[in-house]
């Protein structure tokens, strides 16, 4: 059997007091849900009522709340009190929602996932972002990053595409090693080549090697051996 709190209230109007309707808190059990209202279950029958604005938890079928409903049978949940099995909540706004910590920090803790669903765009704006995950994926149709510096340090980068362009005023490449594979073509075309080799220079063709030029061709060494 519920307990139920009456709650008599008057107001004085000049020399007049005039009664309010009488308020009764008492615990009630959630049925279904129908209409805009959920039907409630308490000692003194079955009432609709509608979820306090202040009453953040989404009820659900079975839980037990307390309700706050006057003579006229206007019915409000205004918190939930216990939930059987699994403790699982959803946080229901039907307007515009802003968690402020002006003076401190929010902390979002969660074990298994944590997920950031839209239908729309997800906005940030910080002074500086860090991330940091043991393996990261994304996955889009299309990206696009725009920054004044690009630093990038990895032990291992791989890049694979179907179509892969480069534009740049400058291209600067400083390496150790430097492997290229080329399955056909490789074509290069420059205003100037310029190759400085401190030991050796070697180019192999297993079929034809061509080497034209408009003007003068100029092979200038120590010791020269053709053929």
């Amino acid at each position: 059997m519920s307990v139920a709190t009456t709650i008599k209230t008057r107001a004085r109007t000049g020399k007049q007091t005039i009664p309010l309707p009488q308020i009764i808190s008492e615990y009630a059990e959630i049925g279904d849900y129908a209409d805009g209202y959920w039907h409630v279950h308490c000692s003194d029958g079955k009432f609709k009522a509608r979820k306090a604005f202040s009453c953040l938890v989404h009820p659900i079928v079975g839980d037990k709340v307390l309700i706050s409903r006057d003579a006229d049978e206007e019915c409000y949940i205004l918190a939930i009190m216990e939930r059987s099995g699994k403790q699982n909540a959803s946080l229901v706004f039907h307007g515009n929602v802003q968690i402020s910590a002006p003076q401190g920090q929010i902390d979002v803790l969660a074990k298994e996932r944590l997920g950031l669903v839209t239908t729309n765009q997800i906005e940030m704006s910080t002074s500086q972002l860090n991330v940091t995950a043991l393996n990261a994926t994304l996955n889009t149709e299309r990206s696009q990053i725009t920054s004044q510096e690009i630093m990038t340090t990895a032990k291992v980068i791989r890049v694979l595409a179907e179509k892969l362009d480069t534009f740049a005023d400058r291209f600067v490449l400083r390496a150790k090693n430097s492997f290229r594979w080329v399955d056909e073509l490789d074509q290069l075309k420059a205003g100037e080549v310029i190759h400085h080799i401190r030991t050796i220079f070697s180019v192999h063709s297993s079929g034809h090697a061509t080497l034209t030029a408009k003007g003068d061709v100029r092979i200038d060494g120590e010791r020269i051996h053709m053929g």
